[in-house]
């Protein structure tokens, strides 16, 4: 494991094996599955802090799972990832951003693998949602990330990079007791926001 991400073994795999992060995954999967289009091109990175895929299918012909354990296909830093400049079609940074010391190598390192036009998704912790909050406060279960990003600040970092960005979609802003009892509820509000 890198010096530089801060994975709390302990503490996060216990949250991970809750109901709340499986219902938190399967949505973040849904949402990113939705949310990309048909691509040209050859090669997916999936990179994961909490190793876990979100990607179901695709039409790029390869796709490689990174993380920081065995059950990934390529262990790595985060900060350093092995590809070449501008070799990547799709790459999918995974929580990465909210476990990482330094958020903003890792951004720059996966802006530089990705392609021109290529496309660069990000999956992260919404400090500003009521699950944010009551995270803050510790009146939920939940992981115990190193950064949080504020959005504004992330499209800022996004735009100094050269990215365009096309969508913004959140999901699950209410705290997961919420969202398992009354899920038609989640997703009215997540519609909304």
């Amino acid at each position: 494991m890198s010096k530089k991400f801060n994975f709390n073994k302990y503490t996060d795999e216990i949250w991970l094996s809750n109901r709340s992060a499986d219902s938190l995954l399967t949505a973040e999967q849904q949402l990113v599955n939705k949310a990309l289009p048909d691509m040209h091109g050859l090669f997916l990175v999936q990179v994961s802090a909490l190793n876990q895929s979100v990607i179901e299918r695709t039409s790029l012909k390869y796709c490689f799972l990174i993380g920081s354990s065995t059950e990934a296909q390529v262990i790595t830093e985060f900060a350093h990832l092995p590809f070449r400049s501008n070799s990547v079609d799709c790459t999918v940074l995974h929580h990465v951003l909210d476990y990482s010391d330094n958020p903003h190598q890792c951004l720059r390192d996966a802006a530089n693998i990705t392609v021109p036009n290529g496309f660069l998704v990000l999956v992260c912790f919404n400090p500003l949602s009521i699950w944010g909050v009551l995270r803050l406060l510790r009146l939920v279960p939940s992981p115990s990330p190193v950064s949080l990003l504020l959005p504004g600040r992330l499209l800022d970092w996004l735009a100094f990079l050269g990215f365009r960005v096309e969508t913004v979609t959140t999901s699950q802003v209410l705290p997961p007791i919420i969202v398992r009892y009354f899920p038609r509820l989640s997703r009215f509000v997540d519609q909304l926001c």
